[in-house]
């Protein structure tokens, strides 16, 4: 729970192309240190609940540093920065459910839409009426020499004396289960001798 938040946070400030078992064990060890004096007297093993976002701080620096020193990391911004730099830097891009405005994927500025001009468009649209126009002509064409080519209707006499078609009743391609009896007397219904190893 206490290192999650800021393994993820420096992946995503870090750019980093992994996460190594390195990285891990650096979450793990710069955890210990975010232990203040107090809580060390206390004999706590973990800092208090309440201070997460400032572990998460500690964490975060200790997980990209450990990025830095295996070459994983894709932000060269950060790389010569001093341990109070870095924890501002990660301070200011934490997300903060107060301000949903901030953070690290938030975008500085999005970049602005060319302007398109208004007789551009309407000559955009005049092409593609064309266009599909075009095409609407050929299909008619094509749909045209289809009706030429077909042969005309055979005559009914032909029609008649074509075969007509034999319909054969097929076996059932699943076993019946159930079958009428005619080895045991008075009939009755049993079931199939082939469903008897069930």
């Amino acid at each position: 729970m206490y290192v999650f938040p800021g393994i993820g946070l420096a992946a995503i400030l870090s750019k980093a192309t992994s996460i190594t078992d390195a990285m891990i064990y650096a979450s793990a060890a710069s955890l210990s240190t975010s232990l203040t004096p107090a809580e060390k007297a206390a004999g706590n093993l973990y800092p208090e609940l309440r201070r997460i976002r400032e572990v998460s701080v500690t964490v975060a620096r200790g997980v990209i540093r450990a990025a830095q020193e295996a070459g994983l990391d894709r932000e060269p911004a950060l790389r010569g920065l001093t341990d109070d730099q870095m924890d501002e830097y990660i301070r200011e891009r934490m997300y903060d459910p107060f301000e949903p405005d901030r953070g690290a994927w938030v975008e500085a500025e999005p970049e602005p839409k060319p302007e398109v001009k208004v007789h551009e468009e309407k000559e955009v649209v005049a092409k593609v009426v064309e266009a599909v126009a075009a095409v609407e002509k050929k299909e008619e064409a094509k749909i045209e020499v289809k009706k030429e080519e077909q042969p005309a209707e055979k005559p009914v006499e032909q029609a008649k004396a074509a075969p007509k078609p034999v319909f054969v009743e097929e076996e059932p391609k699943v076993p019946c289960l159930w079958t009428p009896s005619r080895t045991i007397r008075g009939g009755g219904v049993h079931l199939h001798p082939s469903m008897s190893r069930y």
